[in-house]
């Protein structure tokens, strides 16, 4: 009896520093429930950071390609601009050309 007696107090004994192990890993369970939670929300906040940031990056884009345009017609008025600078130049440039031809012409009959 003295024998079961000292096995069911060693039981016992083991069971207590069992129990207060469990209570240590409990909490430190509990910690990481915590832990684990705070990260959910930091991923979350992350989540919704990257969304906001796609919404910008697709305005971004938006707005390139309106530029894009613009600038693309702006270049085509350019270069109409300067195709209707250069056919008044050649038209001026005739009209020099006339002129000279003319004051050449009235030069000789003047000294003839």
């Amino acid at each position: 009896m003295d024998e079961t007696k000292k096995l069911l107090t060693a039981i016992l004994e083991r069971l207590e520093i069992q129990g207060a192990e469990i209570k240590g890993l409990h909490g430190e369970v509990s910690g990481l429930r915590t832990e684990v939670n705070e990260l959910r929300t930091e991923v979350n906040e992350l989540r919704t950071e990257v969304n906001e940031l796609r919404t910008e990056v697709n305005e971004l884009r938006t707005e390139v390609n309106e530029l894009r345009t613009e600038l693309r017609e702006f270049k085509q008025e350019v270069a109409q601009r300067f195709d209707q600078l250069e056919e008044k130049i050649d038209y001026v440039t005739e009209k020099v050309r006339e002129h000279d031809r003319d004051i050449f012409s009235l030069k000789r009959k003047s000294k003839a």
